[in-house]
């Protein structure tokens, strides 16, 4: 942005002229309690679709029929919540970042979880009270179902417009927020299902790596998709996992055959399911003599109730390994600022060789 027109912006407002980066991850967020489990159960029968004047008691029924909910929730004390995990990774990252790309910097992480009231509303307004030169939109969860994404963006960007304006820039392609009333201006990129990106790639066979030698296959567990996106979905998670499993040959000695498999995550209602389930692939690979699969939740990168155990549930043997993230992973700082730095850089990038000018 113009530093002179920055300085004259934030005149009145005694912020520095220099505001730096606001990075925004977006999540569904996680229960600690029952109240708020069937809260969320409610919150996600409701954008499933379900009107509300059903949706409070097919919550209260599911919560009290499932055992698997209420086992998650049982287990749950085992780790860390997980707006503290986000915390403290959102703190890790802004360092590290602040290292890396100083002409970006102050970096400010904030985290919208959606069903977790007036979450994504504090974020937004920190946002506009911190003020930003420019704020990167992503979710934090890969391989999550597009219309969950969407809504969650949906959101965010209703709240960003409640001040500001958004533009459009047809010679760069950025887009950018102007204040209607307050001197606020920021440019914006959103950032599509990281899962597919090459640094997370990179991430998974590094940790597939390290806990493989008593395994003798691998099955990618990955959340169930909507129904309206199951085959978009698989497409494109197949491919990244097999992504995965090629940069794993290059670091590890033996070949592991791997298969692709769907479950439902603690808060999907739909009535859909996939025949390729955890237990039918890990059937079918037992069909050509691997009965040690290394099963990889590919759907969460901090521990949550899928993770700790509705996965392990589905498995359902304790001598098959499931490969869990790892609370204050650094390896996942390191990957996240290197997917901000790239997707950063390329933006400009972009802007630098189309030879126009900035809209701020």
């Amino acid at each position: 942005m113009n530093g002179q027109l920055t300085s004259i912006r934030w005149a009145s407002t005694g912020l520095p002229d220099f505001l730096g980066t606001a990075l925004l991850f977006h999540h569904n967020g996680l229960p600690r309690a029952p109240f708020y489990t069937q809260k969320y159960l409610k919150g996600a029968l409701e954008t499933a679709g379900v009107p509300s004047s059903l949706s409070a008691n097919l919550a209260h029924y599911r919560y009290k029929f499932s055992s698997r909910i209420r086992s998650a929730l049982d287990q749950s004390g085992a780790f860390l919540p997980l707006d503290e995990q986000h915390r403290r990774f959102g703190k890790e990252l802004e360092k590290a970042l602040d290292v890396v790309l100083p002409e970006y910097k102050p970096f400010n992480v904030y985290f919208a979880h959606y069903f977790d009231e007036g979450s994504t509303e504090n974020a937004v307004s920190s946002i506009f009270k911190n003020g930003a030169d420019r704020l990167f939109v992503a979710s934090i969860a890969p391989f999550e179902s597009k219309e969950r994404e969407e809504l969650r963006k949906k959101k965010i960007l209703k709240l960003l417009e409640t001040k500001t304006r958004k533009l459009h820039d047809i010679n760069t392609g950025k887009i950018s927020f102007v204040g209607k009333k307050q001197p606020i201006s920021f440019d914006y990129q959103e950032l599509d299902n990281i899962g597919v990106h090459e640094g997370l790639v990179r991430l998974f066979a590094e940790n597939i790596a390290s806990t493989a030698d008593s395994s003798d296959s691998i099955v990618f567990a990955v959340p169930l998709p909507h129904p309206w996106y199951y085959f978009q979905h698989y497409k494109q998670a197949h491919a990244a996992c097999k992504r995965i499993v090629y940069a794993l040959y290059e670091q590890y000695p033996r070949a592991l055959p791997f298969r692709v498999a769907y479950y439902p995550s603690w808060d999907y209602v739909i009535p859909f399911r996939s025949l390729l389930s955890i237990k039918a692939q890990m059937k079918d690979l037992k069909r050509y003599g691997c009965s040690q699969p290394l099963v990889v939740p590919v759907g969460s990168l901090f521990a949550d109730f899928d993770t700790q155990t509705i996965i392990p549930s589905i498995v359902g043997n304790s001598e098959i390994r499931v490969l869990r993230p790892e609370t204050g992973d650094k390896s996942l700082v390191y990957t996240v600022t290197e997917l901000v730095k790239t997707q950063l850089l390329t933006q400009k990038l972009i802007v630098d060789r189309s030879g126009a000018e900035p809209l701020f």
